[in-house]
């Protein structure tokens, strides 16, 4: 996970940022620690008068950054749907997985537009709103990864052959 206070990458599941020392926060609905429970945070402290304008600019930027890595590993984020990335054979299987994560990143791509607006000098009605979004992205996301997983053991339990496991009769 990257400190989006100073930048430094350390691991998942640190309590403190190993080169700042800072307390990496986790808000609910996260259980641990990770980028967006940390804008989460970041737009707390601000919206409280914990933080201020250029910090949490500051903590934006390096947000947008690890959105542009994503993009640069998985393609443009509106470009073309998961869904539609999807080979003939998986559609069956994935395209509702798909679908959520597609729906995910749309919330993304709307929190993103509110942050960049926020930046412009825009107001901080924008910062509850922006909030939103990234949460929702969040939980579409972890739904649509839980959902791909739940398909992914389904189709491992399809492929076990029938008397291809221990029998333990007598």
């Amino acid at each position: 996970m990257i400190c989006l206070e100073c930048g430094h990458d350390g691991r998942y599941g640190v309590e403190n940022c190993s080169q700042c020392g800072l307390t990496v926060r986790v808000a609910p609905p996260h259980v641990e620690a990770n980028h967006i429970s940390q804008v989460q945070v970041a737009i707390d402290e601000y919206l409280e008068g914990q933080l201020t304008r250029e910090r949490l600019l500051s903590i934006f930027h390096r947000f947008e950054d690890r959105v542009s890595e994503f993009e640069a590993r998985w393609g443009v984020l509106m470009e073309s749907l998961f869904k539609d990335r999807l080979g003939e054979k998986l559609k069956d299987t994935y395209q509702g997985a798909a679908v959520e994560v597609d729906r995910a990143l749309f919330h993304l791509a709307e929190a993103l537009g509110l942050l960049q607006e926020f930046h412009n000098e825009g107001p901080d009605e924008l910062l509850s709103h922006a909030r939103e979004e990234l949460l929702s992205f969040f939980r579409l996301a972890c739904g649509g990864c839980a959902l791909a997983m739940h398909e992914l053991e389904m189709e491992h339990l399809r492929q076990i052959k029938l008397g291809a496991a221990a029998d333990y009769s007598v």
